[in-house]
């Protein structure tokens, strides 16, 4: 008992040192947030798709979690961890802090998991993110083609880069979801102790089978 009264008054100290950090170095604007109050109807347009977004990321951490995990953890509990993952990452210096702090909260949850795991765990994460970021920016680069390479010449070499970079993503998700068994034969040349014996040791892949990453088959 005494333990958690500690624990929940370290975490209030916490976020209160982080909200006067915030305040003091200027980060915190109270006049803007009085402004939000302004729009209602937008503030619950944002609100509902922020949570939108993050019982997207929820499932997908549930879904890499899965080979590994040896109890089902509550889509609620995953859900929460993700929201206080996304805080961190948005408040403290540096976008890897809410990656570590939701290493430490699902090792807490599931012995089981090794923090070279999660760590990978994060790293895909991140990758997905950026995959995702990627494919818009190529979308939004050819639907806006014109209007951009109007606005200035410098602009084209940089289109036609995006277009190579969404193609190159775009085959490589192709390559993923339609045709796992390439990556399994590339996977099956790789020598002893290479990527593919980490990728076993991490549990990403199952031993003997490269099932489409993280999971077993």
């Amino acid at each position: 008992m005494l333990k958690k009264i500690l624990l929940n008054s370290a975490k209030f100290i916490l976020a209160l040192a982080i909200l006067i950090w915030l305040v003091q170095s200027g980060k915190l604007d109270w006049t803007l947030l009085g402004k939000i109050f302004d729009h209602p109807v937008n503030l619950f347009v944002v609100v509902v798709v922020q949570l939108f977004v993050l019982g997207l990321l929820t499932y997908r951490l549930r879904h890499l979690l899965s080979p590994r995990t040896s109890v089902r953890l509550p889509f609620k509990k995953l859900y929460l961890i993700t929201w206080i993952g996304m805080f961190f990452s948005s408040v403290l210096p540096g976008s890897v802090t809410g990656d570590i702090i939701k290493v430490w909260y699902l090792k807490r949850e599931d012995k089981s998991f090794s923090t070279p795991f999660l760590l990978f765990i994060s790293f895909l994460d991140r990758l997905m993110g950026l995959t995702g970021l990627v494919l818009l920016m190529g979308l939004f680069s050819i639907l806006n083609y014109q209007k951009l390479s109007a606005l200035s010449e410098k602009l084209v070499p940089l289109l036609h880069f995006n277009f190579i970079l969404v193609s190159v993503v775009f085959t490589a998700l192709v390559i993923y979801f339609f045709f796992p068994q390439l990556i399994n034969a590339l996977l099956g040349l790789l020598p002893k102790h290479s990527l593919k014996c980490r990728l076993e040791a991490l549990g990403v892949i199952s031993r003997g089978h490269a099932n489409r990453f993280s999971l077993r088959s």
